[in-house]
């Protein structure tokens, strides 16, 4: 049995993956290290969103950053963070086709015009 604390745990991180512009930063990151202004550039998103959405994936020890200059570039410190993400577009994908095979399935639904369309009967 998993106690609590683990179950806790694993309920954090999916938090943190649960915002959009987090999985966005993570997938910017997969070809490797960039800054917060490569970020910014990248996802046309203000430079203070971009480091409060980093600061939060560094807490979670998702990202690291390594100081050269006046640059701070960040990189994934966890690559395994990309199994979760690479099985949950899996996941959605395979739902999709679920969902676009139960649509093909449906008969045609006449208009009130006489001209058929498919989608839900209701």
């Amino acid at each position: 049995m998993v106690p609590n604390t683990l179950r806790e745990l694993k309920a954090e991180l999916f938090k943190v993956l649960a915002h959009p512009v987090r999985v966005a930063l993570l997938d910017e990151l997969r070809s490797g290290p960039l800054t917060v202004g490569d970020l910014q550039r990248k996802l046309g998103i203000d430079s203070s969103n971009v480091s409060q959405h980093l600061a939060i994936l560094r807490g979670r020890v998702l990202v690291a950053t390594r100081r050269d200059g006046n640059n701070v570039w960040y990189s994934v410190e966890e690559p395994r963070v990309y199994e979760i993400l690479d099985a949950a577009r899996a996941i959605l994908e395979n739902q999709m086709t679920q969902g676009q095979r139960m649509l093909d399935e449906q008969p045609p639904i006449v208009t009130s015009a006489g001209k058929p369309r498919r989608g839900r009967r209701g």
